[in-house]
């Protein structure tokens, strides 16, 4: 019995044989892709009481992570620390998705970014990574510890108090600055200045020392002073806008408060001018044309802007380091007021232009002194019809490297600010902000 059966299997190689070289030779199998594909997606809610972040990290179209041979390692990494986790728990769609569960304690309230490896058995060779950032809500109590500097502003529904405030993103209480006017700082937040043009024959304009209070400067100017903007390199100097009232003719002014004596002065209807941080100022022409100007000396044509069809030029702002420009860009109604309004970004020549905000009611941004986030409004009021404006107003700040931020949730790339108000309560602070000092 035992030779029948070893000759039949020997009669059916030998038929095998005749058919595969019939047939040619056998395909071979593709080795099984171990790479991750497609976009990591994150998602989540946050155990508030317990501070605790449940994320599914999705690996893109790819359910090969539990091969054989193949490891799969997740790091979280907040304020500058990594650290490892423990996976509860892998669901694979065989060729499509694989999505890793766990759950993880945040470290304060800094955006977390999730890094996914895929290693080699040994753990020695990394085959491929994916990572993804997500936002690390907290339980509201906690400041912005990823920030820094101080925030001046006029929300008065913060502390139900008149004037101006320094709103500090370290956690420290608020501090008075002015009772009634609003100030003005100087990028290092020492000085700053208040004008006040309650009677529109003149603006009495005085500069302070925040940390004793004094007077340094004061002076009388003659008409209406308005959108006034300290240089960056000069305590005594500002640039601001001179005219007979809030809608005549407009002229850029400069002026010396040390020697009370006006640097420059010039007409600059049809565009919009700031500081450069050297000194110097940029200024944009509504059909995009970009110069540079010595106060006091002349003008340089240094690149162009392509405007967006059916914009118009509201507001620049130059970052602190010089390379990027904020623009407001609105859409006018046919009555010229506003329809809607937004901020974009471009470089100091022009180039790179992309839109930051997309909430059709964003009228100014204002830089973090690193340059790295603008603070943004979203103001309903900002919409009015032929007789009137009314509504509403938040405060939002977004990453640069973010495009198209709508403000309509907390995420990796825009947020809200958490201060303190005088009763020591973690609060949301709202419009208007003012400054974002060192």
């Amino acid at each position: 019995m035992k030779i029948f059966k070893r000759a039949n299997r020997r009669l059916q190689f030998l038929l095998l044989g005749t058919l595969v070289g019939l047939m040619g030779p056998l395909p071979v199998q593709a080795e099984p892709d171990y790479g991750f594909t497609g976009v990591a997606s994150c998602g989540g809610k946050v155990d508030k009481k317990n501070r605790k972040l449940k994320l599914s990290l999705g690996l893109g179209n790819q359910g090969d992570v539990r091969k054989p041979g193949v490891k799969l390692a997740v790091t979280a990494s907040q304020n500058g620390q990594e650290y490892p986790l423990r996976i509860r728990k892998i669901s694979v769609k065989p060729g499509k998705t694989a999505t890793i569960n766990f759950a993880w304690r945040t470290k304060g309230a800094g955006d977390v970014g999730f890094k996914a490896a895929l290693l080699a058995a040994d753990s020695a060779t990394q085959m491929d990574t994916l990572s993804c950032d997500v936002l690390a809500q907290d339980d509201g109590q906690t400041p912005n510890v990823d920030l820094s500097g101080k925030l001046w502003h006029n929300n008065y529904a913060l502390d139900y108090r008149d004037g101006s405030q320094i709103a500090s993103l370290n956690g420290a209480a608020p501090q008075q600055v002015t009772g009634k006017l609003p100030a003005y700082p100087w990028l290092d937040g020492n000085q700053y200045l208040t004008t006040d043009s309650s009677d529109l024959d003149y603006t009495d304009a005085r500069v302070y020392s925040l940390q004793t209070g004094e007077q340094l400067y004061q002076y009388t100017f003659s008409e209406y002073l308005r959108g006034e903007r300290p240089s960056p390199v000069s305590q005594s100097v500002i640039l601001a806008t001179w005219s007979e009232d809030s809608i005549s003719t407009p002229y850029a002014l400069f002026f010396d408060f040390a020697t009370e004596q006006i640097l420059d002065v010039f007409e600059y209807a049809g565009s919009v001018i700031d500081w450069l941080p050297d000194g110097r100022y940029l200024r944009v022409s509504t059909d995009g044309t970009i110069r540079t100007g010595i106060v006091g000396g002349a003008e340089t044509a240094t690149g162009s802007l392509s405007m967006p069809e059916g914009r118009h030029i509201g507001d620049v702002s130059v970052s602190p380091d010089g390379k990027q420009m904020l623009l407001a860009l609105a859409v006018l109604a046919i009555d010229d007021s506003i329809d809607e309004s937004d901020l974009w970004l471009a470089n100091i020549d022009g180039s790179a232009l992309k839109r930051f905000t997309k909430t059709k009611m964003s009228n100014y941004g204002v830089w973090s002194p690193d340059s790295g986030r603008i603070a943004f409004d979203i103001d309903t009021g900002l919409v009015c019809s032929g007789y009137y404006c009314a509504g509403s107003c938040e405060l939002w700040y977004g990453k640069t490297s973010a495009a198209d931020l709508d403000g309509l949730s907390e995420t990796a790339d825009q947020r809200y600010f958490r201060v303190k108000d005088r009763s020591g309560k973690t609060r949301r602070l709202g419009c208007e902000l003012q400054a974002w000092t060192r």
